[in-house]
C-alpha cells in the first residue's frame, strides 16, 4: 500500500494470460511447463499456508503467466480463509471440480488445496475432463494410460495430491522438499496471441479511478487552496439543508434572515418550497416559507 497525489492505493502485480485459456489455446502442457507450473504454485501454497491461510479456490484460471512468460502466479484470494479464525460461517463456494470431497462434511484444512493442486495439474497435463470425469477422478480409478507427455514422477505425485483422506495427501512442503526442481526444467510459455496482455498497444485496462480525469475536475492546486484556506481561516465547509415548521431536538435553528435594501420602491420576496403530497407517498411536513423584507428608502 502506498499514496499517489493525496490517495491511497493498493498496488498490485500484473499478469498475463491464465492457464485456463492457455491450454484451450495450446492443449495439454508439455512436460517442462508442466513442470514450471507445478513448482510455482507449489511454492505459492507453501507461503500461504506458513501463514496459516488457504485459498480453497485453487484452479486453472486462477493461475496466471507472469509477463516475461517465465513463471506462474496463484492469483484470485477471494475465498481465501484465515485457518486461526474459520468457524461456522465458512462457506464451500470454491468450484465444485476442483473441490476436495471432505469439504463437504468437514472444515476445510491444507489438504482441500492440495487436492486441488492434483485436479489443476491432471487437467493441464492430459487431456481428460475433470468435469464430466469427476466421479471416476475422486475415486481415484484414472488410468495411467491417460497420462500421455507426462513424466512418471509427476504422474505419481498427482495421484498422491488425490488420496481420498486428507491426512494421507502431501503437503507442499514436503513435494518441494522431495522432489527437487533442476533449473532445466523450467519453461518459457508461449505466447498467447488470441488474448490481449497488458504489453499489448490495444489492451484495455481497468482502471478503479481515473487519475488524470479527476485532476481536471478538481486539480491538485485547488485541493491545495481548499486545505490552506480552511487551515488559516478556519472556514468550515458550505451545508446546505432544509428547515421544517415542527424541529426535531436534534434539528439546529434556522439562521435568521437579515433584512437588505435594495431599491427605492417597497416590495415583499416570499419563496415557499412546496412538497405536495402524492397518494403514492405518505403526507410530508409542509416547508417553512422564508420572509424576506426591505426596507423603505429614506
Amino acid at each position: 500500500m502506498s499514496h499517489f497525489r493525496g490517495r491511497f492505493y493498493i498496488q498490485t502485480e500484473l499478469c498475463g494470460a491464465n492457464l485456463h485459456d492457455y491450454r484451450a489455446h495450446y492443449g495439454p502442457l508439455v512436460e517442462n511447463e508442466q513442470w514450471t507450473v507445478f513448482e510455482d504454485t507449489l511454492k505459492a501454497l507453501e507461503r500461504l499456508h506458513s501463514e496459516d491461510m488457504l485459498h480453497l479456490d485453487v484452479k486453472p484460471s486462477n493461475i496466471y503467466l507472469s509477463l516475461d512468460r517465465r513463471s506462474c502466479k496463484l492469483g484470485d484470494f477471494g475465498l481465501a480463509i484465515n485457518l486461526k479464525k474459520v468457524a461456522a460461517d465458512w462457506a464451500d463456494d470454491g468450484d465444485k471440480n476442483y473441490m476436495a470431497p471432505e469439504l463437504l462434511n468437514e472444515s476445510p484444512t491444507t489438504a482441500a488445496d492440495m487436492f486441488s493442486l492434483g485436479i489443476t495439474m491432471l487437467e493441464l497435463s492430459t487431456d481428460i475432463d475433470v468435469e464430466s470425469k469427476k466421479k471416476v477422478i475422486q475415486t481415484g480409478k484414472i488410468l495411467r494410460s491417460q497420462f500421455k507427455g507426462v513424466a512418471v514422477g509427476l504422474h505419481d505425485e498427482i495421484m498422491s495430491l488425490l488420496n481420498q483422506s486428507p491426512k494421507d495427501r502431501p503437503t507442499a512442503t514436503e513435494l518441494l522438499g522431495r522432489i527437487g526442481f533442476p533449473e532445466r526444467q523450467r519453461a518459457v510459455f508461449k505466447n498467447l496471441e488470441k488474448v490481449t496482455t497488458p504489453l499489448d498497444k490495444d489492451y484495455f485496462l481497468d482502471k478503479d479511478w481515473d487519475f488524470e480525469s479527476e485532476d481536471v475536475i478538481h486539480p491538485p492546486s485547488l485541493r491545495m487552496k481548499r486545505k490552506y484556506d480552511c487551515t488559516v481561516f478556519g472556514m468550515q465547509p458550505v451545508r446546505k439543508r432544509l428547515v421544517f415548521d415542527e424541529l426535531e431536538e436534534d434539528e439546529l435553528p434556522s439562521p435568521k434572515v437579515e433584512s437588505t435594501t435594495v431599491g427605492p420602491n417597497t416590495s415583499v420576496f416570499t419563496r415557499i418550497l412546496d412538497f405536495s403530497e402524492s397518494p403514492l407517498s405518505p403526507p410530508r411536513k409542509k416547508a417553512r416559507g422564508v420572509e424576506l423584507r426591505e426596507k423603505p428608502s429614506a
